[in-house]
């Protein structure tokens, strides 16, 4: 609440924290952000084992796969026999799909 106090966000808008500290709500921090906005810019899923989000262990055809997501919709990146490609083409993804709200541009990483 302290975030949209500060930010003073119009209803139906939501607060991005950029380095995903919830409690840091320095004005430097935060941004204005569509639904579809703020969820590009989350922590890493305690399901994902990989270690990287739109990165998995396809079982079945013994591979990476890459992938990402925008508006609810799914792109399928590629499957890989290396880990670090799968890796690069879903950080390339990102630059394109999302721009300065990916998680790494967010953080500074």
């Amino acid at each position: 609440l302290l975030s949209r106090l500060i930010m003073d966000s119009p209803l139906g808008l939501f607060i991005d924290h950029q380095n995903g500290d919830k409690t840091n709500n320095i004005r430097d921090n935060l941004r204005i952000a569509t639904q579809s906005e703020n969820t590009i810019n989350h922590k890493i899923s305690g399901y994902n084992t990989s270690g990287v989000i739109g990165v998995s262990w396809n079982k079945r055809d013994k591979k990476w796969e890459a992938y990402i997501t925008k508006n609810k919709i799914r792109t399928h990146l590629g499957y890989f026999e290396n880990f670090d490609d799968a890796v690069k083409a879903r950080k390339e993804a990102e630059e394109t799909y999302f721009g300065e709200w990916s998680y790494d541009n967010s953080r500074g990483g």
